[in-house]
């Protein structure tokens, strides 16, 4: 009986079992839930993700520094770190217009000071230097004793800051003199190290 019982339901089952046709359109419906499904959840998550991409925007905007602008303390560690690196000399000069032909790639012209504490020293070379992520010049004097100084000629902040006086400071025991002339930003670190002054000491003077 029980193999009768076996026969009977393979028989109803095979009778009510789907043509090839059948089969066939029951695939491309599945494919095209499949298909749209996906595509309905992928344009889903462009859409959340625009907004989540300008929000990440307006944060690296607001956080990250203004690096059109430069403080006064950040000049001066610049100069003293570059000081302090001691690198080699790229070309060798002795005035400013014999080094001119040397940066043409600065975006101003490199001019001469009329600076007691400039003219009283010699000028011996230079290279290319970043100073505020832009590329400035690095001249070498020699002062008296044979003593090193590093003279920087850079491009004035576009927002106009350090260009009213001079100013004299000093970083970890170095000497640094900031002043603005002939529309260029300069610098200069070196000299020997005053008693009690040792580490850093970032206190600016006036000096019109």
């Amino acid at each position: 009986m029980n193999s009768t019982l076996k026969d009977h339901l393979k028989t109803h089952y095979e009778s009510h079992s789907l043509s090839n046709k059948q089969l066939n359109e029951l695939e491309k419906l599945n494919f095209k839930n499949d298909f749209y499904g996906e595509n309905k959840r992928s344009k889903k998550a462009i859409f959340w993700s625009i907004p989540a991409l300008v929000a990440g925007v307006v944060f690296i905007f607001f956080v990250s520094p203004k690096r059109n602008s430069l403080t006064s303390q950040q000049l001066v560690e610049e100069m003293v770190y570059n000081h302090n690196k001691t690198l080699n000399l790229e070309f060798s000069g002795r005035t400013i217009e014999e080094m001119k032909p040397y940066f043409g790639k600065l975006d101003f012209k490199l001019v001469p000071s009329q600076r007691q504490f400039v003219k009283e020293k010699r000028l011996i070379g230079g290279r290319y230097i970043s100073i505020n992520n832009k590329l400035a010049a690095e001249l070498k004097l020699k002062g008296d004793n044979n003593k090193n100084y590093t003279w920087y000629q850079t491009s004035i902040p576009a927002d106009g800051t350090l260009v009213n006086n001079q100013f004299e400071t000093y970083d970890h025991g170095v000497k640094v003199i900031i002043w603005a002339e002939k529309g260029v930003l300069h610098g200069i670190a070196g000299g020997p190290n005053p008693v009690g002054i040792a580490g850093k000491n970032v206190a600016f003077v006036p000096n019109n």
